[in-house]
Parts: structure tokens; C-alpha cells; sequence
């Protein structure tokens, strides 16, 4: 019986390849903490740190069959996790220009509209629309987020559901809201303009 821990890495890729899902559990438990540790060192997110090194290894077992790493197995993760760390950062940069605009137009709103509670009204509105055409799931997460400033897994427990679970919700009805205000604040920028 092949004892897979003595396996060097190459010839555990070439078993992956293969199809062996030993040699593929062996090289995911040989590689996770550490990952998880090096995304988290760029990230500073624990959740996030461990959905990096989940995504690569998903993708490493999808694509096994047309990899081709011209350089060591060690390098093409960390190379993979610093890509997906990279991509992250870059979202959450443009997220928080999106929100840096948002107040900024909260606060041109505010001091120089005298119709601006109107407005402030239709806003809000507008945001509790998104919320109510949320599906039943996402809506339930979001607003125990903010409205109860519960965290992900005080929510989770309270839901019975993954941690993971509550952050994609989060996420997702995040990036829903982003999306229509993004478009009821253009169509105010032009109509103003």
C-alpha cells in the first residue's frame, strides 16, 4: 500500500492527474493550514483567508486533468493564494470608493439641498425596496447584520447555518444594494448636472 505522506509532491501531482483523490487529500491537508495562514497574513480575514485556500483547491481538483505548473507545486499555491488575495484586496478597495461616494453625495445632499429629507426619504425608500425583493434567506441575514449588528456567527447560530453561508449572503445582498444605489445615484448625479 502507497503511504502517500512519503509521496514528494511531484509524484502526488502526477497520481492527481491520474484521478487519485488520496494523492489530492494528501497535498490539500499537506498545504491548508499554511495557506490559510499566508492569506490571512495579507488579508487580515480569517473567513476569508480560509475561503481563499477552498477556491484554490476546488480549482486545483477541477483543472487537474489540463494543469501545467512549470514550477514547484509549493510555489503555484502560494502564487495562487497571493492572486486570489490580490483580487480580494482590489474588491474591497472598490467597495470602499463606492461607499466613499455614497457619502460623499450623503453629504452634499445634506448641506446643500433644502429638499434633501425628501430626498433623504426617497433614498431610504428606494434601499428598503432592495431589501424587501431580497429572497426570504438573504434578507433575514442582512438585517440581522445591520439593523441588530449581529456578526456572521452569531447569525449563523442563530439561523443553523454556516458562518460561510451568512457571509455570502451578506455579500451578495451587499453587492445588490451597491448595485441599485450605484444606478439611482448616477440618475440623480445626472439629473442634478
Amino acid at each position: 500500500m502507497l503511504n502517500y505522506k512519503k509521496c514528494t509532491d511531484a509524484a502526488l501531482l502526477e497520481l492527481l492527474k491520474a484521478g487519485n483523490n488520496a494523492a489530492f487529500t494528501e497535498l490539500y491537508y499537506r498545504y491548508r493550514d499554511a495557506l490559510a495562514h499566508y492569506a490571512l497574513q495579507i488579508t487580515g480575514d480569517e473567513v476569508e483567508a480560509a475561503d481563499m485556500v477552498q477556491q484554490l483547491f476546488i480549482s486545483f481538483w477541477t483543472r487537474r486533468n489540463e494543469l501545467v505548473i512549470r514550477v514547484s507545486l509549493k510555489a503555484y499555491f502560494y502564487g495562487s493564494i497571493r492572486n486570489l488575495a490580490a483580487r480580494y484586496m482590489e474588491n474591497n478597495i472598490r467597495k470602499a470608493k463606492l461607499l466613499e461616494s455614497f457619502s460623499y453625495y450623503f453629504d452634499q445632499l445634506t448641506i446643500h439641498t433644502p429638499d434633501s429629507v425628501v430626498e433623504l426619504n426617497e433614498l431610504q425608500g428606494q434601499l428598503q425596496k432592495v431589501i424587501d425583493s431580497m429572497p426570504s434567506k438573504m434578507r433575514q441575514v442582512y438585517l440581522l447584520s445591520r439593523e441588530h449588528q449581529l456578526n456572521h456567527k452569531e447569525i449563523g447560530l442563530r439561523l443553523n447555518i454556516a458562518e460561510s453561508t451568512v457571509k455570502k449572503h451578506v455579500q451578495n445582498a451587499l453587492k445588490l444594494i451597491s448595485v441599485v444605489l450605484s444606478i439611482l445615484l448616477f440618475f440623480e448625479i445626472c439629473r442634478i448636472t
